[in-house]
């Protein structure tokens, strides 16, 4: 050969040949695309489809305000029941004595026994039972579902009178048409206040201005109440991990995100569990172990490379950042609706807002971010004046102590 570079020795029969740099080409493409498409998807899905900029966390706002306003101008008048408790006598911090509560599930209900101490005691003690609830009494009437928790309360403690002031969670797998909208306990007239104890039932939010995705829509339609609880479905931590697995097992079927096959636990719904997408998003090690370990231990995904670990990781920040901001504003818009998002001159304000549940106590990353977009949409003044404190067992806390409020009425 002349000089210059020197010329590989290619084979003969060009179609062999051809055949190869179409062989070469399909891989390379398939690579590439496996490669581009998740993060054309995480760009999608930050950039617009689970964006919540401030303009719309403030719209989401306006939005729980006004269906606040109209669940209580009318019966049906929203999709948030903002149910009456028929309580309006509110804890002072005064209360002594020993109180109890029902925390009424959808298949057992706990007895919560509640010594408080005044303001210096505070909870002075507390334990719980749990019962199962027969299936039967799920479709009874009220008078025999109330005789039969009053029947095992007297098996629990000894009392001397029952006072119950539940709210309407017949949605919880109840059918009980005579207790629907009604005070249960036909409690005596109490002295009007001013202030009565609202369940807004917040998780049926639904608004156009809520950021949701096809995975959300997916989700949804897989549901025992498709249609319903779209807040909560993409808020709550029962859901998160899901939202998250959704979305990984879409890029796996049309990118090859996880190789030339799609690993069949990837279509199992809820496998992925939202503390375990708390550990992936929290993991802080250099090459991402712990993603990588969670990836095999729950979908049996083993060899995972770095940027597939990082890509997961960036979906937690994702799903998790939409969560959290638009509680942030669901509480902004209780605030609002009760007067307590801006500050009044004329007296001291503080209002402590206790949340209850594992995904606050326990993913510091949506916690940290929940109380920072807070502070952001309330504006320096007023984020002074507001805290949110976890309040471990919040629901049956706060059962006991209306019922220690209310009791100062009979």
């Amino acid at each position: 050969m002349s000089g210059g570079i020197d010329q590989p020795d290619w084979p003969a029969d060009n179609k062999i040949w051809e055949s190869s740099l179409l062989f070469a080409n399909a891989r390379f493409k398939q690579i590439f695309i496996a490669t581009l498409q998740p993060n054309t998807t995480l760009k999608r899905l930050r950039a617009a489809e689970c964006s919540t900029p401030i303009g719309k966390l403030r719209q989401v706002v306006g939005a729980m305000t006004a269906e606040m306003h109209a669940g209580l101008a009318s019966e049906g008048g929203s999709k948030l029941k903002m149910l009456n408790s028929h309580v309006d006598n509110l804890p002072t911090g005064d209360e002594h004595g020993l109180f109890y509560a029902l925390d009424l599930g959808g298949t057992n209900f706990r007895v919560l026994r509640v010594q408080l101490g005044g303001r210096d005691g505070r909870v002075a003690k507390q334990e719980f039972t749990e019962v199962s609830i027969p299936p039967e009494l799920m479709i009874a009437t009220s008078t025999e579902l109330f005789d039969f928790i009053a029947k095992e309360l007297s098996k629990i403690y000894s009392y001397r009178r029952r006072r119950f002031f539940p709210p309407s969670w017949w949605t919880k797998g109840f059918s009980i048409d005579d207790a629907v909208d009604k005070d249960v306990v036909r409690a005596h007239a109490i002295p009007k206040s001013g202030e009565t104890v609202i369940n807004t039932e917040w998780d049926n939010l639904q608004s156009l201005h809520l950021p949701v995705t096809e995975y959300d829509q997916a989700l949804d339609q897989d549901s025992l109440n498709a249609g319903e609880q779209i807040f909560e479905k993409i808020i709550s931590g029962m859901y998160l991990g899901d939202i998250v697995r959704r979305v990984l097992c879409k890029m796996a079927e049309e990118a090859g995100f996880f190789g030339d096959t799609v690993p069949p636990k990837l279509r199992t719904r809820f496998i992925l569990r939202t503390p375990e997408m708390s550990a992936m998003h929290h993991d802080t090690s250099a090459d991402l172990s712990v993603v990588g370990s969670k990836l095999n231990d729950i979908f049996g995904i083993s060899d995972t490379s770095f940027e597939t670990r990082r890509v997961v990781v960036e979906l937690c920040n994702i799903v998790a950042t939409r969560a959290a901001c638009l509680s942030a504003a669901g509480i902004l818009g209780i605030l609002k609706k009760i007067g307590k998002d801006t500050v009044k001159q004329v007296e001291k304000q503080r209002t402590v807002i206790a949340v209850d549940g594992g995904l606050f106590e326990h993913y510091t990353k949506f916690c940290s971010c929940l109380q920072n977009t807070l502070n952001e949409l309330l504006g320096d003044e007023a984020a002074h004046t507001v805290v949110i404190e976890h309040a471990n067992d919040g629901s049956g806390i706060g059962a006991a102590l209306l019922a220690a409020s209310h009791s100062q009425y009979h």
